[in-house]
């Protein structure tokens, strides 16, 4: 799929600078009636009346503005997804409320992230189904919830992690099946219970790998990958702000990047521009494919 070409950008810009504009005069409406209350209390003082126009801004906040500071932010990020990342996986399609392929068991069977397995422990959402330089890749904003206790008798705590997921399917089945996990890509007492229950996975020092000691490899097979694998997952690593987590298996690669997300924040103090809306939301893609090639 060819990138966005100029037409369909300022196409874009032009809509999303509608929404904006919307918003940024319902904005100025809410300040302008907020300060004629505080006149007419004043002035008026009469408690009853101010209470039924404070009232009335409350509806004005949340039917006007919040709804058009909601469609903007929207729209914004998923015409930034279908602009970027969703070309780079030749695809038009973005699941908003749901992963796609990126569901409960495909991260289960990746054996990477603990999550409990109570109801809606696990969610996905804005997930993109596509292909990238010829391999099928999957991606979704992922939330695994896991409980846990910091001692054996205490109290059940819950940890939330988030971030994003990213699935490749290799041409060939390789030999390997093995993890490495960044210690802040899973809270330390979550990653040592989940350990102590596969027992069958290796433990590996990651100076072998020359990896620093904030990392665990963990293979269930004698069989690893050679070092060019892991000096693109070192570039990987060090290119995003996130964590990663990573799992190898047969002709899966697997990759979670702790608080690195798609469906990423947007500014409302500034309108749209090209800059912002071309920017790439998940340009980790590119990286996770150079450490495919390696296996």
């Amino acid at each position: 799929m060819k990138k966005a070409g100029y037409n369909e950008i300022q196409s874009e810009l032009s809509r999303l600078k509608k929404e904006y504009g919307l918003f940024k005069r319902s904005a100025f409406f809410m300040i302008g009636y907020l300060l004629i209350i505080i006149l007419i209390a004043v002035l008026v003082k009469n408690v009853y009346l101010i209470m039924v126009l404070l009232f009335a801004a409350v509806l004005v906040q949340v039917f006007l503005v919040r709804r058009f500071q909601k469609q903007y932010t929207r729209d914004f990020r998923l015409s930034n997804l279908r602009l970027t990342t969703a070309r780079m996986l030749e695809t038009d399609e973005i699941s908003e409320k749901s992963g796609g392929r990126v569901d409960a068991e495909l991260t289960e069977r990746a054996e990477l992230i603990p999550c409990s397995k109570e109801k809606d422990s696990f969610m996905a959402y804005m997930g993109m189904d596509g292909k990238y330089k010829g391999i099928p890749v999957c991606t979704a904003d992922v939330t695994f919830r896991e409980d846990f206790r910091l001692v054996e008798k205490g109290r059940n705590r819950a940890h939330i992690n988030c971030g994003c997921w990213i699935h490749l399917d290799l041409a060939e089945e390789n030999p390997y099946d093995f993890r490495i996990i960044h210690e802040l890509a899973v809270p330390t007492p979550m990653l040592m219970n989940w350990m102590k229950e596969r027992l069958q996975l290796r433990q590996i020092p990651a100076s072998e790998k020359e990896l620093s000691a904030e990392y665990y490899i963990l293979s269930r097979r004698d069989e690893l990958p050679g070092d060019g694998f892991f000096k693109s997952f070192r570039k990987l690593q060090e290119y995003t702000p996130g964590y990663c987590a990573v799992s190898v298996r047969g002709k899966s690669l697997d990759v979670f990047i702790r608080n690195r997300v798609l469906n990423r924040a947007v500014s409302i103090t500034e309108g749209p521009d090209e800059k912002g809306l071309m920017l790439e939301a998940m340009p980790e893609i590119e990286k996770i494919r150079e450490m495919s090639s390696c296996l």
